[in-house]
């Protein structure tokens, strides 16, 4: 081979290989943590998103899924999001209600993610988290499931037509309490992984839970009785230190965000048909509904969201409490 053709391809091999190595150099990589283990059914939205941005970000942005809370405890995961030692977060929302108390509005809504995001609900928790948390929010996942509370045995009824709790102890967190007292109900705090043994040891008489997963725990070898209607409903939320979100290309953020809206509404279509299922599972097992109506169920829904109102009210304010009501309340 002549010099010069030998030169030509040493010089296109070369060329070759920088193109290569800057596409690769290129390419981020962000960590990835859920809130919750990664086998549970709330993660399920999660793995698809990964997935497609994978898909779409080659040579661009890959997610990686480093693991839940045996990786970095739940109550420290958020601070981490913060300072940059996780990049992006899937999971609860609530604990961060000690840095950020507006975090609660998702628990307190009753609209959808595509509601939510539509009225500017989902900006205004941004820009919030933006400045108090070094945080960029990316969707809310929470919102095709809701709460109900269960019951071992068959509730006291008022005379109005409502349940009388008096005496009850009831699984729940610290948010549930106001709820419960107006019911005449004792609120005891009980971590998920124990739920199932303390129902069983008769610790609790009922518990404070979402609309999946009792079958899936067994806890409908216990419970009997569910009251309806539902109130509430899940904070998820997906969370990127913001630092590393403007460190990105604009081409990467692009696919996140567009991925990230996405599976917020596939999230919310998952668990409506979940929770349908679920219910499907405990009828057949023999679960019997207590059904308010009317005035009673008014008064019932009023305490249930009009608790969580007041407990944000108490840490952010009227004004600001006023304002995000207004957003994520119908």
């Amino acid at each position: 081979m002549a010099f010069g053709k030998v030169a030509t391809v040493l010089a296109a091999t070369a060329i070759a290989a920088f193109m290569g190595s800057a596409s690769a150099a290129k390419e981020v990589t962000l960590k990835v943590v859920t809130g919750t283990p990664k086998n549970l059914i709330w993660n399920r939205p999660l793995w698809n998103f990964i997935d497609r941005v994978n898909e779409r970000g080659k040579g661009i942005v890959q997610l990686k899924y480093i693991g839940g809370p045996e990786v970095t405890p739940v109550p420290e995961q958020f601070r981490a999001v913060s300072t940059g030692i996780i990049d992006l977060h899937y999971g609860p929302n609530q604990y961060l209600q000690g840095q950020i108390p507006e975090s609660q509005a998702f628990n307190a809504s009753n609209r959808s993610a595509k509601d939510l995001r539509a009225a500017g609900a989902l900006a205004e928790i941004d820009s919030i988290y933006n400045a108090k948390g070094n945080m960029r929010f990316l969707g809310y996942f929470g919102s095709g499931y809701q709460f109900l509370i269960y019951l071992k045995d068959k509730p006291k009824r008022t005379a109005s037509g409502g349940v009388d709790l008096s005496g009850l102890k009831l699984r729940g967190t610290g948010t549930y309490k106001d709820f419960f007292d107006s019911l005449g109900a004792v609120t005891r705090t009980v971590q998920v992984a124990e739920v199932y043994t303390s129902l069983k040891r008769g610790n609790v008489d009922g518990i404070g839970w979402v609309t999946l997963a009792v079958t899936a725990l067994s806890l409908d070898e216990f419970l009997k009785y569910r009251i309806y209607p539902t109130y509430w409903q899940g904070d998820l939320g997906m969370t990127i230190n913001l630092d590393r979100w403007k460190s990105l290309s604009g081409e990467a953020r692009k696919i996140i965000e567009e991925e990230a809206i996405r599976a917020e509404a596939a999230a919310h279509a998952f668990f409506v048909e979940e929770a349908k299922k679920e219910t499907a599972k405990l009828v057949k097992a023999g679960m019997k509904d207590i059904v308010l109506e009317g005035a009673a169920a008014k008064a019932y829904l009023d305490s249930a969201y009009g608790s969580r109102w007041a407990e944000i009210a108490a840490k952010v304010g009227d004004d600001t409490a006023g304002k995000l009501r207004g957003l994520f309340l119908k």
